[in-house]
């Protein structure tokens, strides 16, 4: 994953996304696996992991399909729950092709305005 944009939305509590994945070889070949992204934060004063197909329309399942040869972007809009305050989105990231790979990382909640 090579970058996270996120930016307010129309209303309170809604935020456009954009997602890019991007593959790193010198030689390209397709790419193909799955993507999932997770929002950690705090509800109350609880400590909470909502999954990105819950919040988002544009997301309908965990598992986002990727296939690219050089980049594949994931775009869309997400509501947080009422109360629910992010600190970080958890990507984890498997390719089955060209080869094996599992791949997690984790980016700050930053709203660029």
């Amino acid at each position: 994953v090579h970058s996270i944009d996120l930016r307010p939305g129309a209303l309170p509590g809604r935020y456009q996304f954009r997602i890019l994945a991007q593959q790193s070889a010198r030689k390209h070949q397709l790419l193909i696996g799955t993507l999932r992204v997770e929002i950690e934060g705090t509800a109350g004063e609880v400590a909470t992991q909502l999954e990105l197909s819950d919040l988002s329309a544009e997301v309908p399942n965990r598992d986002i399909k990727l296939r690219f040869k050089y980049f594949q972007a994931i775009e869309g809009e997400l509501e947080l729950p009422e109360g629910f305050v992010p600190s970080k989105l958890l990507i984890y990231a498997k390719a089955t092709k060209p080869a094996k790979v599992e791949f997690n990382r984790e980016f700050p909640w930053v709203v660029e305005e």
